[in-house]
Order: C-alpha cells, then structure tokens, then sequence
C-alpha cells in the first residue's frame, strides 16, 4: 500500500504588532547641533582636570574631601574619576580617618570606602556605638551622622551584628527628625528611608539629588556645574540612539 504523503502549505499571517507608545516623539525633537557637543566635551574635559586637581589635594580636612568624594559618586559623574577617588580614599584611609572623633566623618569613610570594595572593619564604630546598637551617650543624634550610620549599615557583611543593631536606631531617630528638617534634607532622608541609596538607580539619583545639591550653601561650582554639562551630554547622546533606533 503506497504511501500517502499530505503536504501543508503555511500562508505567512501578517503580524500584528501594538503601536509605539512614544510615536514619532524623538523623530520630532532636534538633537543638539555637532559643533554644540563639541564645545560641550571641551568644556567638560577642562572641568574635569579641575575636579582631578581637587582629588589629589587631600589634606587635613578628611572630611571635606570625603563629602566631596561623596558628592561626585552621587551627582554621577564618579565614573570620570574612578582613579582619582580610589587614590584619594587609599590616601585617607592611611592617613587613619577612622581614629577620627567624629562619627560623621568616621561613618562616611567607612561607607566610601565598602562601595570601593577596601578592606575595612566595622569595629571602628565601636566608640561610638553600645553592644544595643545605640549612639554612645555622649554624641548627639544629628541628621547628617545618623544617616551616614544608615548608609554605612547596608554596605557591611553578614556577622557584623553592631551595624545591624543600629538600624533600628538610626531609623527611628531620623524619623524624628524629619519633620524639623529643611526641605533638602527632608527629601534626601525620606528617601534614604524609602529606599537605600546604593539600591537606587545612578542615573536617576544623580538628576534628583542635583536639586539638593544646587541649594547647598558650600557646594563645588565647578562639581555643579560639570554634573550639568555632562547629564545635558549623554541625554542628547541617548536622544540620537533613539531617533536611530525609531527610523
């Protein structure tokens, strides 16, 4: 008995595909001109041989330098300065930042220093902090020490027990204090609160806390304005891999 062979023929379906949720939008808006971003690029690199210069000048106010450090990492613009930072840091940590009495400065050390991957010990916290996880009698509950605690605790490793404790504290304090707070600090400690910051996305953090930044009395004009420049750069370099990725 022969075989009887069935052949199927498929007709080919025309798709059936969801509209662009964002149109023809980035077709629609103009990118910045070549001769624009190259005056832009020129005008970062001379503000970034700035910043470097400020980065090598570690001297005896640790904690300037960590809060400036500090302020790179969360304006964004830390990847231009990877060398620099971890030079800068090495130099700080040497020079024995942790025998520091203030605990601001000891806790943003320590948490500079972990996102860093150095090597560093949480028992430097031990002057400051009870075996119940509580600041020592004698220190005082401001904002800024008790947020770099907060900070610190969500960079330290499993066993680190005195860390932990001070979660608890650190988080009922600041939320005590919140409501006295002016409205940067406000924000940048509700959300502190929300979410850690090393959770959060970089790019983004970087534009919100561009705000608070800008409204500070002592901060780095030429930091300020290079955290500008650079965002108004590689959103327009996003803008034309858009348009590109439209056509």
């Amino acid at each position: 008995m022969e075989a009887i062979e069935h052949s199927v023929t498929l007709s080919p379906q025309p798709g059936v595909f969801q509209s662009n949720a964002w149109g023809d939008f980035f077709l629609t808006v103009k990118p910045i001109p070549s001769t624009e971003h190259e005056s832009l690029r020129k005008r970062i690199e001379e503000l970034k041989d700035v910043i470097r210069k400020k980065l090598k000048d570690v001297g005896a106010d640790q904690l300037r330098s960590l809060e400036m450090i500090d302020a790179i990492q969360h304006l964004g613009v830390a990847y231009h300065f990877g060398l620099e930072i971890d030079e800068a840091l090495e130099r700080i940590q040497k020079a024995g930042f942790h025998r520091n009495n203030d605990p601001h400065t000891v806790a943003l050390g320590f948490r500079l220093l972990k996102q860093r991957r150095f090597p560093i010990s949480s028992d430097i916290f031990n002057k400051f902090i009870d075996q119940n996880g509580n600041l020592a009698d004698n220190m005082k509950p401001d904002a800024k020490t008790l947020l770099s605690i907060y900070d610190a605790r969500f960079l330290g490793i499993p066993g680190e027990q005195l860390l932990e404790k001070a979660t608890n504290f650190t988080r009922t304090h600041l939320k005590l204090l919140v409501e006295s707070m002016d409205p940067s600090a406000d924000t940048t400690v509700s959300r502190a609160l929300e979410t850690p910051r090393f959770r959060r996305m970089e790019r983004l953090e970087s534009r919100e806390y561009l705000q608070v930044y800008g409204q500070e009395k002592n901060r780095n004009e030429k930091l300020f304005e290079l955290e500008k420049l650079d965002f108004h750069l590689v959103q327009s370099i996003h803008l034309e891999e858009l348009q590109n990725l439209t056509l």
